[in-house]
């Protein structure tokens, strides 16, 4: 309590700052924008890999057909999730060829990366938040991309 002051406020200085510090850490954990119903899949390759906390992202150009491409950008998995799983930043190269799951975001301007599976056939499965298993399970092939 400082000198001077009437501690019945005190606690209201403390909830206050406890609030304020809470409400944006399970803001940044909300699954609000993205539609966690569905789970979308395509062959791809990758643009750019940031490894950064507290997640990493990637782009990645699909190719629904001819031209160029659409590029898809995608949140990723923490850093230290991913290093968990046995992979490092050396494992993402531009121009890779690889296969992506992911939930697109509810404005469809790309979502949270959910699986990638590399041409070694490594597959990293992000399954932390995973609402739709019932048990902890090994990390599953991604979903089967359509041929185009």
């Amino acid at each position: 309590m400082l000198p001077g002051k009437n501690p019945r406020y005190d606690w209201k200085l403390v909830a206050a700052l406890a609030i304020s510090v809470a409400v944006p850490a399970a803001a940044h954990h909300s699954f609000a924008l993205y539609d966690m119903t569905k789970t979308m899949s395509a062959k791809a390759v990758i643009k750019d890999f940031h490894w950064g906390a507290p997640h990493s992202s990637a782009s990645f150009v699909i190719k629904d057909g001819p031209g160029p491409g659409r590029v898809l950008t995608l949140q990723g998995a923490a850093p230290a999730r991913m290093m968990r799983a046995g992979f490092n930043p050396k494992d993402m190269h531009r121009g890779m060829n690889v296969e992506i799951a992911w939930h697109p975001l509810r404005n469809g301007e790309g979502g949270s990366l959910m699986a990638i599976k590399f041409p070694d056939g490594r597959t990293f499965k992000d399954d932390e938040y995973d609402f739709t298993r019932e048990q902890p399970a090994g990390p599953p092939d991604v979903p089967s991309a359509p041929s185009p």
